[in-house]
């Protein structure tokens, strides 16, 4: 599975403006199926992005929630949550071939940023 930095965006970006965290449902629609949602919110756990309650077996998801944003993941909504930085780091995942690791799209939001706001 590939990840889909603008559905971790999404559930950032949600997670942080809810008092009561956010519901893999929440995230369901046309572009992002239950699964897509739930392994996404999976591996942002396992990266030590957001706290999450999981339940699952026999290959399936029963019931996930996104219970709050840890320190990095607050960091990574900081760096992601700008449109025009946001706009401007797809648009070079996408020149670099579509897929980066978490690492390329901190450096190139950070990137982003800063060019915005005069730093660079």
């Amino acid at each position: 599975m590939r990840i889909d930095y603008s559905l971790v965006r999404r559930i950032l970006m949600n997670t942080a403006d809810g008092k009561e965290g956010a519901d893999a449902r929440d995230f369901v629609c046309d572009q992002w199926d239950w699964d897509t949602v739930c392994k996404h919110i999976d591996l942002m756990r396992e990266g030590g992005l957001v706290k999450a309650s999981i339940q699952h077996g026999d290959g399936h998801y029963y019931y996930v929630h996104v219970n709050r944003l840890t320190w990095e993941g607050q960091q990574l909504m900081a760096l992601l949550s700008n449109e025009r930085a946001w706009d401007e780091t797809l648009k070079k995942i996408r020149q670099i071939g579509g897929d980066a690791s978490i690492d390329i799209v901190k450096a190139l939001a950070a990137q982003a940023a800063m060019n915005i706001f005069g730093i660079l």
